[in-house]
């Protein structure tokens, strides 16, 4: 397992690419639409699997296309070890509904899950240096998602022991 890198990055007015990393396997997810909350799905998906989650979806719109990004934990081989998975798919219809067996995988790679975490929120954090006082950014039309990058920090802090 490599390196893991998340980036948000500006592609237009109301459009962003998201951009994956992990070792030598990179993957863009290009021209995703406003109209669905690409920063704050990804937060929370992080946050799912930071805070010990199995599994995470997050669905991007691509007028009219899809991607689709799975985050798995599963048992595998023997001995049985945990292993992370990050798999994106793509889906011609975001409004179509498809199961997910119908999309065409476009990426599929393991990695440490408190790595990929720890990705996304350092991404979202260089976000957050470009927002105005109330969480805009200008060129994207969403508010900052506070409340789950909040949470994915929390969840990403060492564990404490509970007092009393």
């Amino acid at each position: 397992m490599g390196e893991v890198s998340v980036s948000f990055d500006r592609a237009g007015q109301g459009w962003m690419n998201l951009a994956i990393s992990i070792g030598d396997e990179r993957i863009v997810l290009d021209w995703i639409s406003y109209t669905t909350d690409v920063i704050g799905d990804v937060i929370r998906a992080a946050l799912q699997i930071a805070a010990g989650g199995m599994g995470a979806l997050a669905r991007f719109d691509r007028e009219p296309a899809e991607f689709r990004m799975l985050l798995e934990r599963r048992w595998e081989g023997v001995p049985q070890r945990e292993m992370f998975w990050i798999r994106v798919l793509e889906l011609p219809e975001f409004y179509a509904d498809a199961p997910t067996e119908a999309g065409e995988q476009r990426f599929c790679v393991n990695c440490d899950p408190s790595a990929f975490a720890t990705a996304v929120h350092l991404a979202a954090s260089r976000l957050l240096g470009e927002a105005d006082a109330q969480g805009g950014l200008e060129w994207w039309g969403l508010p900052f998602p506070f409340r789950a990058f909040s949470a994915l920090e929390a969840a990403l802090a060492e564990d404490r022991p509970q007092a009393g």
